[in-house]
């Protein structure tokens, strides 16, 4: 299941300016049919998964973030070109346009492109941290710690409101006390593994014991176990290495995405390709069938049936040409016969000893002609 995460974002410069560069994305596109989705490439694929995070940048379109689809059936039913922005995903100005594919609006290719990128800073990224500890003292002096880092913190006073809260926002990262009534801190992080897998799940308890640690390791999938009363520096150096580690692994869900798009695509590919060289293989053997089946014909004919090609040599004859023309067939005396003669027949033509009716059909493209000598009555073969 994906989860929506945070990315590093550059920020803006001192002056609130937005740098322009090139741009090295290739063009989000998606094909819209009546309002549903036909066919989308892995790059609008992972825009779309990035959730409900796409605000407009002209304020007559400000309100709730919506999903990118519900921008794109905007743009696709008339409401023309906007620029969006993303708060979860890669930080751009993004130019979102349709463009009719029927000369209507029913059917359209719709189109993200990445146009500006905020200007790069030195700032850390935000972090968003979720502490659960039925002890409000504790909470107040994680308050006091983390008031001036990179970490955005919310407090809840019990597993129940921490689950409340996170069904709502995600956090990043969970840290939880160990003991506390109704569910333990172990218990909790085994349903925020299963609830957001990208989380990071650290047990913060006084109560040290082995079996704890191992509960929490095994049930819970934690990332660290620190005991109270804990030292600063140490807990900030774990907070800063668990914001790491998910970044990290929203990267990573990333690249699955795109991965698992890219193997859909290609297998599509594969699919198309195989019917293809399916259907060519029956057009060959059709056109192999086709070709027998026309030799026997003309071999079973009892005249002669020749084809001579646009350079006057000959391709083909049937097996009454050989038997009645011999050598004058291939050594250009017929090529000689039907030298300025136009498509059509004509009667008494004296060749090879004998009275004929010569038939001459040009073929298209001037390729050639195809020649039947059909022998006069008092000539029967």
């Amino acid at each position: 299941m994906w989860q929506r995460g945070r990315m590093s974002k550059a920020r803006p410069g001192e002056d609130g300016r937005i740098m322009s560069r090139p741009c090295f994305l290739r063009d989000a596109l998606a094909l819209y049919m009546d309002g549903a989705t036909l066919w989308a490439n892995d790059l609008w694929r992972m825009a779309s998964a990035a959730g409900p995070s796409w605000v407009p940048e002209d304020p007559a379109w400000q309100g709730v973030p919506a999903h990118l689809d519900h921008w794109a059936r905007r743009v696709a039913n008339g409401a023309g070109r906007m620029q969006l922005r993303s708060v979860d995903w890669i930080s751009a100005t993004w130019s979102l346009s349709a463009e009719s594919v029927d000369g209507s609006l029913a059917a359209c290719m719709v189109r993200l492109h990445a146009e500006k990128f905020l200007e790069p800073s030195d700032e850390v990224p935000r972090c968003s941290i979720l502490a659960v500890d039925d002890e409000p003292f504790i909470l107040n002096a994680l308050r006091r710690l983390l008031r001036r880092t990179q970490f955005d913190l919310r407090t809840a006073g019990s597993a129940d409101e921490a689950q409340a809260m996170l069904r709502v926002e995600p956090a990043d990262i969970v840290l939880s006390d160990q003991r506390m009534p109704g569910m333990t801190g172990v218990q909790l992080l085994a349903y925020v593994r299963d609830l957001l897998p990208d989380t990071v799940r650290i047990i913060l308890s006084g109560y040290s014991d082995a079996q704890s640690i191992t509960d929490a390791v095994n049930e819970g999938a934690v990332y660290k176990f620190i005991a109270k009363p804990w030292d600063d520096a140490q807990l900030l150096l774990t907070l800063n290495e668990a914001a790491e580690v998910h970044r990290t692994r929203v990267r990573t869900r990333q690249l699955q995405v795109a991965l698992a798009s890219a193997n859909a695509d290609l297998s599509v590919v594969n699919q198309r390709l195989n019917q293809l060289l399916s259907e060519r293989d029956q057009l060959i053997s059709l056109g192999n069938y086709a070709l027998r089946l026309s030799q026997d014909i003309n071999d079973a004919l009892p005249f002669p049936i020749c084809g001579i090609d646009s350079g006057g040599q000959l391709v083909t004859a049937n097996d009454a040409a050989a038997r009645y023309l011999g050598p004058l067939a291939a050594d250009g005396a017929l090529a000689g016969l039907v030298a300025g003669r136009s498509a059509g027949f004509e009667r008494d033509v004296d060749f090879a000893g004998r009275t004929w009716v010569v038939c001459i059909g040009q073929l298209a493209g001037a390729a050639g002609q195809v020649v039947a000598l059909i022998p006069e009555a008092d000539h029967v073969l």
